[in-house]
Formats: structure tokens, sequence, C-alpha cells
């Protein structure tokens, strides 16, 4: 089989699979990837990286109440793992070396990373596979739907025909604020992300959360108070994230406030 047929029949198996976009980016373009997170630290043998990405619906956004967008969240999260599975098994199947890696945790919880820092970036790798680009928001921002994408990536050394890189600008910098003006931890600047800032959005029962609640727990004199703190509803809120993927909120401002591929509903 031609390097253009395998491209081809690879593609339109992973659209029946369900993603919205695929692009492919040989391995040379991310010669700039901090050592130890280039797709050959990760898989020696790989000489491409396969992107793909399922659009978050716009009707999660529309809702003033979070947990349809913190069930998506986790949904598509769990749904492209599997995809990525099984596009690593198509592969392998024809005789390649093929590999996805988690899209969140787990990662390095070392403590130059302390989480901050995957083993492998999907948005950049989604920019060079041409899928979009890096925006305001630090997020990938794809023509069709903005940043409101989920990404996966295979890396693979089978053979196969590259995309082009997008031309030209997707996140009209200079031009929007949009997602800068209205991040509520003002974690977002024209020179980057704060990251440190984003993962302490308001409402949030991650790691930050909980060990704030202990320690508060444990500060607490008075033993009816801490009674109180430990049986009320912060604790309940981390038991639904330990136990569901989310508690009541998750920050979503940068996605639903970025204009690009905005769909109109009725």
């Amino acid at each position: 089989m031609s390097k253009m047929d395998l491209t081809q029949e690879l593609k339109s198996y992973i659209t029946g699979l369900g993603p919205d976009l695929v692009g492919i980016a040989p391995v040379e373009r991310f010669s700039q990837a901090p050592p130890g997170h280039h797709p050959e630290d990760i898989l020696p043998q790989a000489k491409n990286v396969v992107v793909f990405a399922m659009r978050l619906l716009e009707s999660t956004f529309a809702s003033p109440n979070s947990r349809p967008w913190v069930m998506r969240y986790w949904q598509l999260r769990s749904r492209l793992q599997d995809i990525g599975y099984d596009v690593s098994k198509y592969l392998e199947d024809k005789g390649y070396y093929a590999l996805n890696l988690p899209s969140t945790a787990p990662m390095d919880s070392g403590p130059e990373s302390r989480l901050l820092f995957a083993d492998f970036s999907y948005r950049h790798a989604g920019w060079l596979a041409g899928l979009g680009e890096i925006g305001y928001n630090s997020l990938l921002v794809t023509p069709q739907y903005g940043p409101r994408v989920w990404l996966m990536a295979v890396l693979t050394s089978a053979p196969l025909s590259p995309d082009p890189m997008l031309a030209g600008e997707v996140c009209p910098k200079g031009k929007c604020n949009i997602c800068v003006e209205k991040c509520p931890q003002q974690a977002l600047s024209p020179q980057g992300i704060n990251r440190a800032r984003c993962v302490r959005s308001p409402g949030e029962y991650g790691l930050y959360g909980t060990l704030n609640h202990i320690r508060n727990i444990v500060n607490e004199t008075d033993p009816e108070k801490r009674n109180e703190m430990l049986f009320g509803p912060d604790t309940w809120g981390i038991w639904m994230h330990l136990q569901y993927g989310g508690g009541p909120s998750r920050c979503r401002v940068c996605l639903e406030s970025c204009p690009v591929g905005k769909r109109t509903l009725h």
C-alpha cells in the first residue's frame, strides 16, 4: 500500500470513529519540543504524529448549569482515549508501532512540573498537524470550532503523508482580547498563560482546593466548626471530583468566550 493510500485509509477510519478533525505532522516539525517531550523521546520509532479532535457541543455552554459541561469534559476525555487505543491497534495490526498518551492525568508530579507539564503537548501537535494555531488562551484554536475541541494524538512509525500547517491567522491576536479580559483568574495575557493561576480557578475541586480544605480543617481549633467543615459541602464537592471526575463547577470561560468558530443555534 502506498503512503498516500495508507494515509487516506487511516483518516477515513478515524473519522468513522467520531472525530471531526484529523491532521498529520512529521516528527521533524517537533524540533523545538523540550528535551524528553519530543515524539521520538516517547516512541523512538516514531515518524509521524496523527492528531484528531472532537468538538465540544455549543449547547453545552448555553446551560447556566455547570454539570453538563463537567460531564462533557470527562466524557470526551474518556471517549478520545478509547479512540486513541483503537487507532493504535489499527496501525499495529498493519505492522507499525503506534502509541497514544493520556490527554491529562496521569502525568509527572515531580517538584519541577507540579502537574503543569505533560509528557506530550497535544495542542502543539494539533498546530503542527495543521488543525489550528495556539491562541491568546494558550489553547489550540481551530477555524471550524475555535478552542472548543478535545484532542488526541497517536505517535506512529507508519509512513504517512503530512498535512500542511495552516497559513494565515485563526486567533485574531491584537484585535480580540476577549479571553484575556474575561479570565476570572487573570491568568491570560498576550505573553502567555500563568498556569499556577489557571489551575486555581474558582469553584475548582482539584488538587489546590483539596489541599486548602484539608489545611483549613487541620487548623480549625473549634471542634464543632471542624466537624461542620469535615461533613460540609466542600467535602462533598471533593468527593464528587474524585468519584465522578468533576466537582460542581469547572472553569470554561476561555472556551465559551472565544468568538472563533461560534455556531448560531436556534
